[in-house]
């Protein structure tokens, strides 16, 4: 009945053992991330909020700390 004997079954069960491993480690902090995400009720706000914070705070670090010297034309 079994093809590859005991070898084969072990293989195999350390096979589908991993790959529920696998699916439960990245299934948590997935759900730990989205889940509040998907349960604001109003995402759209939330989102405009954060990408105008990021553009504060980008404006603030482009800004060169030199000034090219006042030159005169003659």
């Amino acid at each position: 009945m079994w093809r590859f004997g005991l070898r084969g079954r072990m293989a195999a069960s350390y096979v589908r053992v991993t790959a529920a491993a696998v699916l439960l480690v990245e299934a948590v902090p997935a759900a730990v991330v989205l889940v509040p995400l998907a349960s604001s009720s109003d995402l759209a706000s939330r989102v405009q909020e954060q990408a105008t914070k990021d553009a504060q705070v980008l404006s603030h670090t482009a800004k060169p700390s030199w000034h090219f010297p006042a030159t005169s034309r003659s």
